[in-house]
């Protein structure tokens, strides 16, 4: 099955890596803002290819381990970086990235990553964005699922603080 992204009523179809089958389904939920899953399976489809075929375990690092994005004035924003490695032998599927804490989705943004499949060795950068919306401490996860076999479920500590000027 190849890739499909599912916004609204459109789809979109794609192959993203050989002997792989990914998917992702988004829903807004704001004008701005979009909720997404998705997932990485092994394909089934077609004659078996020895190149894809991995014989060791995938395992996720997340860097840095916490963001504090600090003090900053209502209405504005700030970007940081998570880079998610796979320090493992085997390739890293990503399933999943979410914000812990639904009602903060509007305070912290998740961007999209580059690849769903993380080679050994290689990662891939995903940005978030605090935006506080009124004073007050902002704390909660992002949340990445995966195929390592002993960190299901890797996280990221976010933490911020609106202040009016």
């Amino acid at each position: 099955m190849p890739l499909q992204v599912v916004n609204g009523r459109r789809a979109i179809e794609r192959r993203l890596a050989r002997g792989y089958d990914v998917w992702m389904r988004c829903v807004p939920l704001l004008t701005f803002l979009l909720a997404c899953t998705g997932g990485v399976d092994k394909s089934d489809t077609g004659a078996a290819d020895t190149a894809d075929t991995d014989s060791g375990a995938p395992d996720i690092v997340l860097d840095p381990d916490v963001l504090d994005f600090g003090s900053l004035e209502v209405g504005f924003s700030e970007v940081a970086t998570v880079a998610i490695g796979n320090v493992g032998t085997g390739d890293l599927q990503i399933s999943s990235i979410a914000l812990a804490d639904i009602d903060l989705a509007s305070i912290y943004t998740l961007s999209s990553i580059s690849a769903a499949v993380v080679p050994p060795g290689e990662e891939v950068t995903l940005m978030v964005t605090f935006t506080p919306a009124d004073a007050g401490t902002y704390t909660s996860e992002v949340l990445v699922g995966s195929n390592d076999p002993d960190e299901p479920e890797a996280a990221v500590g976010v933490t911020g603080s609106g202040r009016v000027p």
